[in-house]
């Protein structure tokens, strides 16, 4: 007894915490969604009745645990409310009393319930079961992002559920799933159904008709035992097959404008950001790190360019490979490139660093923009003279100490030298590293392939090279290859060739732009023989287990 009011002293001596959570902050008139709000502090006795007034509660539920973290003992409670929109439009949460607290504020966008939607419940009149398909855009441009939304909608139990991939056809696109599926109520015609929904991002790559084939759920309906409306208890269970079918969907693809930037980013929003040292004055030889970052809504890591950055004479650089990365989110896709300099002045005087400018085509406005990062001026300083008693050089290069004898010199300058070297092949090994999230992520060939031709015309050779090695993973899924030395071992002689010509591009001092046009043609020529483990493009995804959600 003592030691359990100790934890409950404990407990109550602890400031409360209150967390509101929605699952989703967009719905759809006759949608659902779901209100969580968790609380660790004394017992509260919430009204949720405010809700009423926008919203219709569907179900309320309440559950207890304890958790300790820390040496700390939590006992949460936590409230789910499953709520349905009354009207359309901005519709803000009621802020409901938990003890001492109040939940956040939220608010919940409400749209028409079938907008977008390109195809209805099955012509059978059953209604049982049916897919709708949904785009944000039918007049794309070229590699621009094209949202693709499947939902399944089921008013009985379903078991075994896949749904196919979409797949293109009268044109070229890469498609990539977003996210995981999401999962919420809706109601059609006066009935209510349940929902999964399935995201993907469509980027077409060629102008023109790009016809997205349905996509075809396949599934287990339960039949209800004989003469009991239900299955029957300790029977085995009996399942019909059901399928459904979506609409296929018609997108008219355009090239880039006339005017159109190159490289060619059509994005919904892109920005150019800087990390630089805040100082005006620098010595002669020290380095200095200029960090930028691109991003970009709407466009993968691949599709963005290594940023040119002019420098003056008198100024050496040691860029780094960019580092690439792709995320998902509600609007899609969002591609991120870090770029990585180390600039050393070699003079003394006024050093001006050029601006740094991307051109890019903003989807939204259907308009060219230009980001620019400012010129930076910085005052190089001499290495100052050693004066008496100071180390100073000698006319032979080596470090020279007063009195010292003549080895302490010869043992400094081997000291630097062996430094030097040490430097120049972390370097080396820096910039031939393949990232471990690269290799980490296999993709198809197909895919791998999209990317390689988007690094290819965007003069990319950092990013044809991974482009490249994930290529050959796909190609080869037994050994997949892990440096472009082995890949071009693996491949023909058109192919390894041109191999050889993006490695001098990516580690050559003194080569010349790279145009990666002949690259991509003897890669999607190549046709290697015994390929296996290639996943057709008709495979299914399974749909996790559906309860009724009635």
């Amino acid at each position: 007894m003592l030691g359990l009011s100790l934890l409950a002293f404990a407990h109550l001596a602890m400031a409360a915490t209150l967390t509101t959570v929605v699952d989703r902050e967009r719905v759809r008139a006759g949608e659902s969604f779901v209100v969580t709000f968790v609380y660790d502090g004394e017992d509260a006795d919430p009204d949720f009745t405010p809700f009423e007034r926008d919203f219709e509660i569907y179900h309320q539920g309440q559950s207890r645990n304890f958790r300790i973290s820390g040496g700390e003992v939590r006992v949460e409670t936590t409230w789910s409310l499953v709520l349905g929109p009354r009207k359309q439009g901005e519709l803000s949460l009621p802020r409901i009393r938990f003890g001492d607290e109040l939940s956040g504020s939220r608010t919940i966008t409400v749209v028409e319930g079938q907008a977008g939607a390109v195809n209805t419940p099955d012509e059978t009149g059953a209604g049982d079961l049916f897919v709708e398909v949904e785009i944000d855009k039918r007049v794309p441009y070229v590699q621009e992002q094209v949202l693709y939304t499947a939902r399944v909608f089921h008013a009985v139990p379903i078991e075994n559920a896949t749904l196919t991939k979409p797949a293109v056809s009268d044109g070229d696109a890469v498609v990539d799933r977003l996210g995981e599926d999401r999962r919420y109520q809706a109601e059609r015609d006066g009935r209510r159904y349940a929902v999964t929904e399935r995201r993907f991002a469509v980027f077409p790559q060629t102008s023109g008709r790009l016809t997205i084939d349905p996509v075809r759920l396949d599934a287990e309906v339960p039949v209800p035992a004989a003469g009991s409306g239900t299955t029957g208890f300790l029977r085995p269970s009996i399942t019909r097959p059901a399928r459904a079918e979506s609409a296929p969907v018609a997108l008219d693809v355009k090239a880039p404008p006339a005017d159109a930037p190159q490289p060619w980013l059509p994005a919904r929003s892109v920005t150019l950001e800087e990390d630089w040292p805040d100082l005006d004055t620098v010595r002669v030889g020290a380095p200095i790190t200029r960090r930028i970052t691109l991003r970009a809504e709407g466009l993968m890591d691949s599709q963005l360019p290594a940023l040119s950055v002019p420098l003056p004479d008198g100024v050496k650089s040691y860029p780094e490979r960019p580092a690439r990365q792709t995320r998902t989110g509600e609007n899609g896709v969002s591609g991120r490139l870090d770029q990585t300099i180390a600039i050393v002045p070699a003079a003394a005087g006024t050093m001006t660093l050029p601006a740094v400018s991307l051109d890019w085509w903003n989807t939204e406005t259907d308009r060219r923009e230009t980001l620019r990062l400012p010129p930076r001026i910085l005052e190089v300083e001499a290495v100052s003279t050693p004066g008496p008693g100071v180390p100073g050089t000698d006319p032979g290069g080596a470090t020279r100490f007063p009195g010292s004898p003549w080895w302490l010199s010869l043992l400094s300058l081997g000291l630097g030298l062996a430094w030097l070297v040490t430097l120049l092949l972390w370097r080396r090994d820096r910039r031939r590293e393949k990232p471990a999230a690269a290799r980490a992520m296999p993709v198809s060939r197909r895919v791998a392939e999209a990317r390689l031709r988007a690094a290819c015309r965007a003069g990319d050779p950092g990013a044809a090279r991974d482009a490249l090695l994930a290529w050959g993973g796909a190609v080869r899924p037994g050994r997949p290859p892990r440096s472009l030395g082995t890949l071009a071992g693996m491949t023909d002689n058109a192919v390894a060739g041109e191999i050889a010509n993006l490695e001098r591009a990516l580690y050559a001092p003194d080569a010349a732009t790279w145009r990666g046009d002949a690259l991509y043609r003897a890669v999607a020529a190549f046709d290697p023989a015994g390929r296996t483990n290639d996943r057709p493009a008709s495979s299914l995804r399974p749909i996790e287990k559906l309860g009724h959600g009635t």
